[in-house]
């Protein structure tokens, strides 16, 4: 029981660091006022940067992140660092070609996604098996309505007034690149999962600074082909003020604090959230994420002077904290309920001699066997 409570408890401090991490970075994003893929690409270079010494240091005392990897290794970076470049391609778009409140909202649907993946999964597993234990469970209920109540927070949060929605007005392909922002990060959460997480099929338990990392690294290298694709690119600019170039990020005006703040911060908050997914139920994570843009609004106030969060926005926060209050109740409650059923299935069988258990060694030839 203790050690259930460190593990949560754990779990817990990461998620807060992961959003503050995120809030803090959200002023340093507004700020570089350049093309959204350059800033992409800018954001991912200043954090390989950044990491670079870190993930040398796990690559050296952490033998299961060593080459030569797996297929299934190769085949988990490839699906976390592609996920990762079309949710921020989505998110970046979305801030850029629509409204400001449809960005947000669109962009924090991943939760709803992750249940609706779960869902369609679940259902495909009892379409290819007859065999109860080989079938996906469904969402519960509980889980629907933690999601439910999370993105009402996000959805009052988001429509609060704004003078960002004035200057950007909505727009169709805005809107759906930021949904599509959304459904990546759900594929983002999955991946980083079900390749690295408690029971991986890449590297189990892989270091949060490994996954990230790696994914970060290609996600750069797919910015800088797509920006090799557009016209007029350049990789470096030869006079001030150096904010059209791939690699003009270390001699921009941008570049303290704001480039290697993005930078630094972005790429901290995700190694939290990759190590919080192994002490905390996956819905937990994703539905605590959803507060991210409360907190940097907040933020951008504080540090830009950018409009103070209203009493709409307050209200969002309050509601999303509740939601994701609730899914910790109702993730608990569930932990315990399988804990008690495991509990009596596995019971002791009390043999003749009432000594004696089903599955125990008894001494002499069967010990021994």
């Amino acid at each position: 029981m203790r050690a259930h409570a460190r593990e949560r408890a754990l779990g817990i401090i990461q998620l807060v660091c992961a959003c503050l991490a995120w809030g803090l970075a959200g002023p340093a994003f507004k700020r570089v006022d350049v093309n959204f893929m350059i800033r992409l690409v800018w954001r991912g270079q200043c954090s390989m940067a950044f990491i670079a010494i870190p993930f040398a240091l796990v690559l050296i005392f952490v033998k299961s992140t060593r080459a030569p990897w797996s297929k299934s290794t190769w085949t988990g970076i490839a699906a976390v660092g592609v996920s990762m470049y079309l949710m921020f391609v989505g998110w970046n778009y979305g801030v850029s070609e629509t409204a400001f409140s449809h960005a947000s909202l669109l962009s924090q649907t991943h939760p709803a996604w992750l249940l609706v993946i779960a869902t369609v999964r679940a259902w495909w597993s009892r379409r290819r098996t007859t065999k109860a234990v080989q079938r996906r469970p469904f969402p519960s209920w509980p889980e629907w309505v933690c999601v439910g109540v999370a993105a009402v927070g996000v959805v009052v949060t988001s429509t609060a007034p704004s003078t960002a929605d004035l200057k950007s007005p909505p727009t169709v392909h805005g809107d759906l690149m930021s949904l599509g922002s959304g459904l990546a990060s759900a594929f983002y959460v999955l991946s980083m999962t079900g390749w690295f997480g408690t029971n991986g099929s890449g590297i189990p338990n892989a270091p949060g600074i490994f996954v990230q990392a790696t994914g970060t690294t290609l996600m750069t290298v797919l910015g800088m082909l797509t920006l090799a694709c557009v016209p007029g690119t350049v990789w470096r600019s030869k006079r001030s003020p150096y904010d059209d170039g791939i690699f003009d990020w270390v001699s921009s005006y941008y570049l303290w604090p704001y480039i290697i703040g993005m930078g630094s911060l972005a790429i901290i908050g995700h190694v939290f959230m990759t190590e919080a997914f192994k002490h905390l139920p996956l819905i937990v994570v994703a539905v605590s994420l959803t507060l991210t843009p409360v907190l940097q609004t907040t933020f951008c106030y504080v540090l830009i002077g950018d409009d103070a969060p209203g009493l709409q926005t307050i209200i969002g926060g309050v509601i999303i904290i509740s939601g994701i209050g609730l899914t910790m109740v109702f993730e608990e409650r569930r932990r315990r309920r399988e804990k008690a059923e495991n509990a009596l299935s596995d019971e002791a069988i009390v043999d003749e001699d009432g000594k004696g258990v089903v599955g125990e060694a008894k001494p002499g030839k069967d010990a021994a066997a």
